[in-house]
């Protein structure tokens, strides 16, 4: 576990919702300085309460934003192997060697001139970067409660994805934060809203007449709880049930088909 690794996703990563937490679970797998990490897709998967499949898909959009970088078949086993490259890009910037060498020089004068004859040993880099970062870990807990997402959105994400792959010949939505910030807003809205009852809106809105099967998240959502009573004709309102043909008596029956073949409707003449 490095809390490093954590706390610097924290504070400087872009992302939201499933990649957030998805590159939360790396970091926590990292070392201090956010490489050597080899968590496999199913460890991932519980540990951020998603499918395997969102693993993959947020896998390869962090690593296109170049906030991961994946070595595969390099770990352990033939696992693959995880950094966060721009950490370490940073932490440079932070200290530089020359800065680290020019304080130690200065140590060493000052020294001299005080007539000691030991001349102080000079720390090394990783020491430094590692001292620094320990600084920042107390505002952790503060920054981490402030973007605290809803429980359920990662479970609620799945049953939009297979609505969309429904609609859409199993095709995988262009989901991204846009999208993940439109599900908190409906989640905000309806805290009682169930798991159940969000699936029947679901299944009501794929078999309405007045939707685009290729909408994004973002655009259905905000009136996903429209479809709470039911599915929608294309005028948006509710469609109309069929009402299943009353089954007729062997009289009533009997006739029909005595007005079918022209006679008068009388059993007996």
């Amino acid at each position: 576990m490095s809390v490093q690794a954590m706390s610097w996703v924290i504070q400087n990563s872009t992302h939201k919702g499933n990649s957030l937490v998805v590159l939360l679970m790396i970091a926590n797998h990292a070392k201090s300085d956010g490489t050597d990490a080899w968590p496999s897709v199913k460890t991932l998967a519980r540990e951020a309460r998603v499918s395997s499949r969102t693993i993959q898909y947020t896998i390869r959009r962090l690593k296109k934003s170049g906030e991961l970088n994946i070595q595969e078949g390099a770990g352990p086993a033939g696992a693959n192997l995880y950094s966060l490259p721009k950490m370490g890009a940073q932490n440079l910037r932070t200290v530089p060697h020359s800065s680290t060498q020019a304080n130690c020089i200065g140590g060493a004068q000052t020294a001299a001139e005080g007539g000691a004859t030991t001349i102080a040993p000079e720390p090394s880099f990783d020491t430094t970067v590692i001292n620094l970062q320990r600084r920042a870990v107390p505002r952790t807990p503060e920054r981490t409660s402030r973007k605290e997402t809803d429980a359920r959105c990662p479970r609620y994400t799945e049953l939009i994805i297979q609505c969309y792959r429904f609609l859409n010949n199993r095709e995988d939505p262009p989901f991204d934060a846009s999208d993940t910030k439109q599900l908190s807003l409906v989640l905000k809205a309806c805290p009682s809203l169930t798991e159940e009852k969000f699936r029947r809106m679901l299944e009501n809105y794929a078999n309405s007449e007045n939707i685009n099967p290729a909408a994004r998240p973002r655009e259905f959502l905000p009136k996903i709880t429209s479809y709470s009573a039911g599915p929608l004709d294309k005028y948006g309102r509710p469609k109309a049930r069929e009402v299943p043909e009353r089954a007729l008596s062997p009289r009533d029956k009997l006739r029909a088909q005595l007005g079918e073949s022209g006679s008068t409707g009388r059993l007996y003449q």
